[in-house]
Order: C-alpha cells, then sequence, then structure tokens
C-alpha cells in the first residue's frame, strides 16, 4: 500500500468498514512497525491538539484552568498514548474472553488507521471551526456516531464474531475497563506532578 492510496483507502472506511478491516488485517504489518506508527500518531495528535488551544479565544491561558495532564503536552502524550494502548489491549483480551480469533496485531493496525483518520477529521474540523463554529460542532458529533459505527465493525471483522450485536457488547466490556483504568493513570499521573 502506497501514501496515494490513503485518501481513497478513508473514503472506502466510511462506506464499507468491514472490506477495510479485512484488508488491513491482509497486510500483515510488523507489530514494530505499527508500534512507531501508533507512537507518531500520538505525538501528532498531541500536536494539533495544543496548536487548536494555542489558538482558541482563551489560548493557553485557559489551559491554565484545565486539568493538569491537559497543560502540558507531554502529560497530555502520555495520558492519551496511555489510553489507546488500553483501548487495543481492552478489545483485545475482551473479545479474546468472548470467543474473538484476533491477534493484537489486528487490533493494533485497526486502531492505528482510526487514530489516523481521527487526527486528518480534527485537522479539517479545526478549519472549519474558524468558518462556522456551529457547522463544526454539527459535523463532530455526526463523525463521532459513524466513528462508532466504524470501530464496531472493525472489532466484528477482527474478531471474526459475524454478529456487530456481540462486537458491540466487547466494546462496552472494554470501556467499562478502560474507566478505572483512565483514573488509576489520572491519579498516577497527578502524584507524578505533585512530587516532580
Amino acid at each position: 500500500m502506497n501514501p496515494s492510496d490513503l485518501p481513497q483507502l478513508a473514503i472506502d472506511t466510511l462506506k464499507d468498514p468491514r472490506g477495510v478491516a479485512q484488508r488491513l488485517i491482509a497486510l500483515k504489518i510488523p507489530s514494530e512497525t505499527l508500534w512507531m506508527g501508533f507512537g507518531l500518531i500520538i505525538v501528532l495528535n498531541t500536536l494539533v491538539y495544543f496548536v487548536a488551544l494555542a489558538t482558541s479565544p482563551l489560548g493557553m491561558q485557559g489551559a491554565a484552568m484545565m486539568p493538569l495532564p491537559l497543560q502540558s503536552p507531554i502529560l497530555f502524550a502520555f495520558l492519551l498514548g496511555g489510553m489507546l494502548v488500553m483501548t487495543v489491549h481492552a478489545i483485545y483480551w475482551t473479545g479474546s474472553a468472548m470467543s474473538g480469533t484476533a491477534a493484537l496485531g489486528d487490533i493494533l493496525v485497526l486502531m492505528t488507521w482510526l487514530q489516523t483518520l481521527r487526527l486528518a477529521l480534527q485537522i479539517a474540523l479545526f478549519v472549519v471551526h474558524f468558518l462556522s463554529p456551529g457547522l463544526a460542532a454539527m459535523v463532530s458529533m455526526v463523525l463521532g456516531i459513524w466513528g462508532l459505527w466504524i470501530l464496531i465493525n472493525f472489532i466484528d471483522v477482527a474478531h471474526g464474531f459475524g454478529s456487530p450485536l456481540k462486537a458491540l457488547s466487547v466494546l462496552m466490556a472494554a470501556s467499562f475497563a478502560l474507566f478505572f483504568g483512565l483514573v488509576l493513570m489520572i491519579t498516577l499521573i497527578g502524584l507524578v506532578a505533585t512530587n516532580g
């Protein structure tokens, strides 16, 4: 797959997420390459977040009123990266417990692609926001629902369930586990920041 294929792959993801999931898994990308791409997406997401924050009406002064992990690029990247890694493992292990057949690399390639799409959409919404904040909010909501549908189909294909409802139950169970993991991570970040 060449970089020039990515725009069409993005369009196909919106129209046929199941077919795209099968294509991505069939690539058998080495785990080292996937983790490097995963890390790059985290860095780029962090960069986009802080550029958007700096150009917002409140600017970086508004950031001072936010929770500590949202004020520091390093802490934000650590939190985002931790959340995404936990998401990959939660979907993998929860699905496996429900007789899913996905390999960890299958979930990783799909989540990396989803985060790549999310990054592109964030940049697009950043531009739209300057033209019409209301339109940007509406598009963001629609894309959020669409993204959930894509994720459910990705999980279903990866684990070989043949049942979107079972994939949804995996996502719900994984989200429940992630909630407690996130609380633990924020607590640890707070302790490190306080003692640092």
